[in-house]
């Protein structure tokens, strides 16, 4: 037996369809707080009608909620949590059943995280919310708001809406409206990377409190070897694989691939960070990628008759000292260092007006 929370909106319908298309017994719960007039009772009506049309069990709670805030002093949010979270208790153990389904999904895991940076909080508060906690378990904390809304589409399934998610005097509903969509229009991919950081911490806390984490085992084993954060993670998840295709030195550092062709007349050296154009007559081959070590040197491009340590210029650049550890460089066949991957060239295998033939290398850590 699943028991699903069902509001009526398009999270919690999602959830009750999917429970039901795999098959498990399903009974519904919706509570009917009374704090939106007739909207309320459109809801539960909504509610009604879709689990007679899927053949599952509703079951309804009224609440006072006003009553309930006013009498414990708490917020009508507050309340009509503690209101739904006791009910759902009260029917699991009437029922016998392991787990209460609720339809929290990550776009609402993103929101609470950012609700308890702007509070101020510890680690814990940054993890977000658990898949389980307790009997409470979150099957679509993987789901976005909008694979949920594709879900429903291909199954011409409708839903309900709450007009207070759409009103910007909450909090949550400002963080959603209005904070996200700045942030994903000044960096287009935070959510992914906020999904990330969380799981991140969701391990340190696991390290924290005692427990073990394979991935930061891992990554304390692989980091100084060269492996990249998305390798270790990968190795971890099981899906790393070195890919046969690779061209030039392939190693845990990454790969390094070589080309040479002649200078045309609309020639411009690469400004990319790791794809560089050197003057092939001035390289002497074989070529050697590593890792930098210490006391290593080298001339920079612009920096004509000098060498600098490595060290100290990367620490210029105010790269971290475990990233330093890391970086790859590649040498000539002298062992002079001809490349810091991703930041110089050297100043004597640059290109000029009179190259005529263009080594070409490109670095890739995938």
């Amino acid at each position: 037996m699943k028991i699903v929370a069902l509001s009526g909106g398009a999270d919690s319908v999602c959830l009750l369809l999917k429970t039901v298309e795999a098959g498990h017994s399903v009974e519904a719960l919706h509570c009917n707080f009374h704090l939106r007039g007739a909207e309320s009772d459109r809801d539960e009506e909504f509610c009604h009608s879709l689990c007679r049309k899927l053949g599952v069990r509703l079951r309804v709670k009224h609440f006072d909620t006003a009553a309930y805030a006013s009498e414990h002093k708490v917020s009508i949010e507050m309340a009509a949590r503690e209101l739904r979270y006791a009910w759902f208790e009260e029917v699991r153990q009437e029922l016998g059943a392991d787990d209460i389904l609720v339809a929290h999904h990550q776009d609402d895991n993103i929101e609470t995280m950012l609700f308890n940076l702007m509070r101020g909080t510890g680690i814990s508060g940054l993890t977000g919310m658990k898949e389980r906690n307790g009997h409470i378990v979150r099957p679509l904390l993987d789901m976005t708001r909008q694979e949920i809304l594709v879900f429903l589409a291909e199954r011409g399934q409708d839903y309900v809406t709450d007009s207070t998610n759409l009103e910007t005097d909450v909090i949550r509903n400002k963080i959603r409206l209005q904070l996200l969509p700045l942030m994903e229009e000044i960096f287009p991919s935070v959510r992914k990377n906020l999904v990330k950081t969380m799981r991140y911490l969701q391990k340190t806390e696991t390290v924290v409190n005692g427990g073990r984490s394979a991935e930061l085992d891992l990554f304390t084993l692989l980091k100084p070897l060269g492996f990249t954060s998305k390798q270790i993670e990968a190795i971890a998840d099981g899906r790393w694989k070195m890919g046969k295709e690779r061209v030039g030195d392939e190693s845990p550092m990454g790969t390094l691939s070589v080309q040479t062709y002649q200078k045309g007349n609309g020639f411009k050296p690469s400004k990319e960070p790791f794809l560089i154009t050197l003057d092939a007559d001035k390289v002497k081959t074989p070529l050697v990628m590593r890792y930098v070590k210490e006391g290593d040197r080298f001339k920079p491009f612009g920096m004509k008759g000098c060498s600098k340590l490595v060290s100290d210029f990367l620490t210029d650049l105010k790269i971290e000292a475990y990233e330093r550890h890391s970086q790859p460089v590649v040498c000539d066949a002298e062992g002079e260092i001809i490349w810091l991957v991703g930041h110089r060239v050297c100043h004597k295998v640059a290109c000029t007006e009179n190259t005529i033939n263009i080594l070409e290398l490109r670095y890739s850590n995938i």
